[in-house]
Parts: C-alpha cells; sequence; structure tokens
C-alpha cells in the first residue's frame, strides 16, 4: 500500500497543509488545518492509501495526530 503525508505546518500566522512538496490553502487555526487535512487523509485511505497527518510544533519538530493504521485497528 502506498504512503501519504499530510503535514499541518504554520505559515507567518496561518496554517497550512503541506503535501509532496506543495502547500495548500490556508487556515486561521491550528485545529481548522489539522479537520482538512485529516478530511483529506480520509479519502486516501478510501484510495487505497495508508496515511498520516502530523503537526509541526513549536520546537520545529512534528507530533503524529492522525494514522489511518491506528484507526483501522
Amino acid at each position: 500500500m502506498a504512503n501519504a503525508l499530510y503535514a499541518v505546518v504554520i505559515d507567518g500566522n496561518q496554517w497550512r497543509i503541506s503535501h509532496n512538496g506543495q502547500l495548500f490553502d490556508r487556515y486561521p487555526t491550528e485545529a481548522a488545518a489539522v479537520a482538512a487535512a485529516r478530511t483529506t487523509a480520509e479519502a486516501a485511505v478510501a484510495a487505497g492509501f495508508d496515511t498520516r497527518v502530523v503537526v509541526e510544533t513549536a520546537n520545529g519538530g512534528f507530533r503524529v495526530e492522525w494514522n489511518s493504521a491506528d484507526a483501522a485497528a
């Protein structure tokens, strides 16, 4: 199964979704961006992808917000 990663990243004072090296859309809050990324990730699961949504943290790292493998368990 192919993998798909959706990263919610801070861009100035807005949040964006990064996928395959491209930034998409702008959201006023982290929660709004995570909700949109998760909706997109769930659609990718339906298309046969193993997906993850990660969120950029204040220290420049990432935390896993949602993982299709965990959701299927």
